[in-house]
């Protein structure tokens, strides 16, 4: 047999269609946003219209039930004072435009009202205050009826914005020249980091570089001369109050991996006189750069600009002084 469906919402003066045809015996039917309390069902024969029945008494149809249900944050995420946060929620049968939004940082014992009223548009950013809890929630209510609401379901994490330099931390020994990689974790931030050094125990700091990853080659670490008191420090590049060092001092050891055995001081080598400059190198360096100052280092002029050789003959240039030096550097690492 096949079967018609109808249903009334007026004690059976008027009909709508539910099926026109089904050969099942039951049928699911979602119910009309039409409340009433005369409600009734007739199932008829698809092929005879005659043969009918109708349920034996009316029965009635609810309003629905309004639901807000808050989507995000709803689980034990970990979000940053001061950062901004988009708030999730959706509605179902909420006749009101608008909606009122509380925070929560205490598990409910106190609230705080982030927006009354906004736009029931299911979104609405904030900036977290500068709370430090495991205990937060957002509450999303009808801005006209607060018994229509609905919660986070789970606490989730408010803390201060960090930076942790994990290396250099401590106890390190670094050789001026080389090549060395500093390291952080961070949350909360912009996500651009300044990096610094220093070398008397954070007294002064000597700018490195910036950069939006989370670690810096330090290309050529500079050779200052050995210190025992060095330290790095990471900031917030937009927000310098949010920064860390490492958590003790390292070492910056000055870089001897060439040393020049003559002129070494003292010498008196007179003008137009040809003199041999010469060194000693690890065997890692095989091609030098020699310079000369005439005003103690506070400029260079080249006398070679490639030698494989550790001497190097000079011919004294007509610029007498007492402060001359003799410079010879890594040609791949100067």
């Amino acid at each position: 047999s096949t079967f018609s469906v109808y249903y009334s919402l007026n004690n059976g003066s008027t009909w709508s269609t539910i099926t026109t045809q089904t050969s099942s015996k039951t049928l699911n039917w979602s119910v009309p946003n039409s409340p009433t309390n005369i409600a009734l069902i007739k199932v008829s024969d698809y092929s005879n219209s005659c043969k009918s029945d109708v349920s034996d008494a009316v029965f009635s149809i609810t309003p629905p039930t309004p639901v807000i249900t808050v989507t995000y944050p709803n689980s034990n995420i970990t979000a940053y004072s001061g950062n901004s946060i988009t708030i999730q929620w959706t509605s179902s049968y909420v006749s009101d435009n608008y909606v009122k939004i509380e925070f929560t940082a205490d598990d409910g014992l106190t609230w705080q009202v982030v927006a009354n009223p906004t736009e029931n548009d299911g979104s609405h950013t904030w900036n977290l205050p500068s709370v430090n809890s495991l205990q937060c929630r957002f509450r999303v209510s009808s801005y006209q009826n607060n018994n229509i609401y609905d919660e986070s379901d789970v606490n989730f994490k408010v803390l201060p914005p960090f930076i942790t330099v994990t290396s250099p931390n401590g106890g390190e020994s670094w050789k001026g020249c080389q090549s060395k990689t500093i390291t952080w974790t961070s949350g909360g931030t912009s996500g651009t980091f300044g990096i610094y050094y220093s070398i008397n125990n954070g007294l002064s700091w000597t700018y490195l570089a910036n950069t939006s990853s989370s670690s810096y080659t330090w290309s050529q670490v500079s050779d200052v001369g050995t210190s025992n008191n060095c330290l790095i420090k990471v900031q917030d590049y937009n927000n310098s109050s949010i920064k860390d060092s490492s958590d003790a001092v390292f070492t910056i050891t000055k870089n001897s991996d060439i040393i020049v055995t003559a002129p070494n001081g003292g010498e008196q080598w007179e003008v137009g006189t040809t003199k041999t400059i010469s060194w000693v190198s690890e065997p890692t360096t095989t091609r030098y750069i020699v310079s000369y100052s005439v005003n103690g280092g506070s400029s260079w002029s080249t006398i070679s600009s490639s030698t494989y050789s550790t001497t190097q003959t000079w011919t004294i240039p007509n610029q007498p002084n007492n402060v001359s030096l003799i410079r010879v550097q890594d040609y791949n690492n100067t």
